[in-house]
């Protein structure tokens, strides 16, 4: 029995118990939890948006964990004891607190401080609907959900709660944002606030959508001698600026920060409060959702403000403050636990200020979880893309998915570096298109597919996310064929990779001829073919058919020296061949032709050790003409 507001908040978690998605926010009030306790009258919690993985729609595990909150209690153990001891406490004592507690909860309520009531966790399996799940009565502040979640079962029952799985239509609309979202008009679809999925860096695709979210949790926090009172809160603000002297209420936070709401958001707040910890050294369980701006600047920081507490009448005893910069030498806040100084004293420029408390006595700890599609967790890929670290650190990044998710972004500027001269970026290539294809499991079935296997990452990186000249307008297709002699080099540096991924090279090669002929209408002219003999055709057709015959060079002199497995020899034939198919739509055929007959000629005269390596000889030349003759007018003059 309660005369309380109930604020919930329902997230899931993995086995390993690392948190899958952002809490979802839900109040039932007390008018509500009266008449469903007494004329047993629904919840009507409303329906949210769960990212489920493959994993958990299959047979995998996960737990799901619901916090249920009330107005901070001058004695929130006993509150708790009402709720867990399934009526034997005398009415009486109980109708005590309640007007006990009347004055406290009014100030608390204006406050909007809260405090943990009950606890939920359990193991489960994807299935439309559950037994009840209990509810628990934690013990004192709870120092994390992992150990909660691990305590669950020696904590006294509350009561018990359940929720069930729908599926949702194709035109239903999911939203994870502050914009509110119109259903079209003519469908039966409805709009669901969406949990945001936390886990977005572990998957293995490019980054397709806009996701930039920081998650903020206040995890622990000490005041040492300075705490004067019972309890202590947090505040957090996001600023660009520190201008002014911080003042709550009167200085102006960015509104960046998600409310606990579970309605379409139209607009955000400029701050969060966690719940109150009694706790000597504090511990929370909070997070704050933050929607990042963009360009983050040296500026963009978050801003802790601490409040010493006393339980019993809300009064305040001296606030602290501290400083969490988003941006450290142009990389962003790392994914990790921070331990924040606190300040001494709030003034101007606070964020040069280096007078703080000893860190062993006086801290904030904080978690910070990135969820963005725009900013690299890792240091050197942020560092390349904005040009102030070399393509070498990328290939000895831990994370190879975070290559793959911001990989059209790597090889753009790869293109670009080649403009400019630096040509190790482009050879730096294969090696990075081998990290990501390493990193990539590939069942033997889905291998055999495909006759030649392409990586689809970086074909659609290619297709459609590179460009085909450089913002000043320089052609790549140039770039690329004035390096070819380089990228193909007859020596034994990464013959491997160079074979397997020759392909990368030619589609990109394939794709600025491409743009060229149509930046110059090549393909409108009343005879194609005499576009190759003109100004614009001698542009582009320098030096093309003997820097592409090198490549036919490469592949012959790594098969004579037996630097690398048949089966990458046998790929990267393969390769060529689709290479000059497709360039002979577009170029002249007399080169081609010359191009083809060279390549077999090499082919004819590999070396030979045994029987076996004649016949791989005749597989070589086979398959080459099998791939030329599906462009059946490649000799017609």
């Amino acid at each position: 029995m309660t005369t309380d507001n109930l604020y919930c908040r329902m997230s899931l978690y993995d086995k390993n118990y690392i948190k899958l998605t952002s809490d979802f926010y839900f109040t039932l009030t007390s008018d509500v939890l009266k008449d469903h306790i007494k004329e047993n009258k629904p919840l009507n919690v409303p329906l949210v948006s769960i990212p489920l993985k493959e994993e958990f729609i299959g047979e995998e595990e996960n737990y799901v964990v619901l916090q249920v909150y009330k107005q901070m209690d001058p004695n929130i153990d006993f509150a708790r004891e009402i709720f867990s001891d399934e009526g034997q406490k005398e009415l009486k004592t109980k109708k005590k607190y309640i007007d006990g507690i009347k004055e406290s909860t009014r100030i608390f309520e204006q406050k909007g401080m809260l405090q943990l009531l009950m606890f939920s966790a359990a193991l489960i399996k994807f299935k439309p609907k559950y037994d009840p799940f209990k509810l628990v009565k934690p013990v004192g502040d709870p120092k994390d959900v992992v150990s909660m979640i691990k305590d669950v079962d020696r904590m006294k029952t509350c009561g018990y709660w359940e929720f069930l799985f729908k599926p949702s239509k194709k035109e239903d609309v999911h939203y994870d944002g502050f914009m509110v979202t119109n259903t079209q008009d003519g469908t039966n679809g409805s709009q669901f606030c969406t949990m945001t999925d936390l886990s977005i860096q572990e998957k293995e695709d490019i980054f397709m959508d806009y996701e930039n979210l920081l998650f903020v949790y206040p995890t622990e926090i000490c005041l040492g001698k300075e705490k004067k009172r019972n309890g202590v809160c947090v505040t957090v603000y996001l600023r660009d600026n520190d201008n002014d002297k911080f003042t709550p209420g009167v200085s102006k936070p960015m509104a960046a920060i998600y409310p606990m709401a579970n309605t379409p958001i139209q607009s955000l707040t400029r701050s969060f409060t966690t719940a109150v910890s009694v706790d000597k050294i504090g511990h929370f369980i909070d997070e704050i959702k933050i929607q990042l701006p963009f360009p983050l600047t040296d500026k963009h920081h978050l801003l802790f403000h601490i409040k010493d507490i006393n339980c019993e009448d809300g009064t305040e005893g001296r606030h602290f403050y501290a400083k969490l910069p988003l941006l450290d030498n142009g990389q962003i806040i790392e994914n990790k636990e921070h331990t924040v100084q606190i300040m001494k004293e709030m003034t101007k420029k606070y964020l040069s200020v280096i007078d703080n408390y000893d860190v062993t006595k006086v801290y904030l700890k904080v978690n910070i979880r990135l969820v963005s599609t725009i900013y690299p967790e890792h240091s050197s890929i942020s560092k390349y893309l904005s040009g102030t670290e070399s393509i070498n650190n990328i290939i000895t990044v831990d994370s190879k998915l975070d290559i793959l998710h911001f990989f059209p972004s790597i090889l753009q500027k790869c293109l670009e570096d080649a403009t400019s001269g630096k040509q190790e970026s482009l050879i730096k290539l294969f090696e990075i298109a081998n990290l990501i294809e390493n990193n990539k499991e590939m069942s033997q079935d889905q291998k055999e597919k495909y006759r030649i296997y392409k990586s689809p990452i970086i074909l659609d990186s290619i297709n459609h996310f590179v460009s085909y000249k450089s913002d000043d307008g320089r052609y790549y297709c140039q770039v690329i064929t004035s390096l070819l002699p380089v990228l193909f080099a007859k020596n034994e540096n990464i013959c491997k990779e160079r074979l397997k991924y020759s392909w990368v090279i030619y589609s990109l090669l394939i794709k600025s001829i491409i743009g060229y002929l149509k930046d110059y209408k090549a393909f409108d002219a009343p005879n194609f073919h005499d576009f190759c003999f003109s100004e614009q055709g001698k542009y582009v057709g320098f030096n093309l058919s003997t820097n592409v015959s090198l490549c036919s060079e490469f592949i012959c002199y790594c098969s004579d020296l037996d630097i690398v497995e048949l089966s990458v020899i046998r790929d990267a034939n393969l390769f060529f061949a689709e290479f000059i198919r497709d360039l002979a739509i577009m170029w002249r055929h007399d080169e081609m032709a010359k191009l083809v007959d060279t390549h077999l000629d090499r082919l004819s005269m590999l070396k030979i050790h045994d029987p076996e390596q004649a016949n791989f000889q005749q597989l070589l030349r086979l398959e080459f003409i099998s791939v030329l003759a599906e462009i059946k007018w490649h000799y017609k003059n």
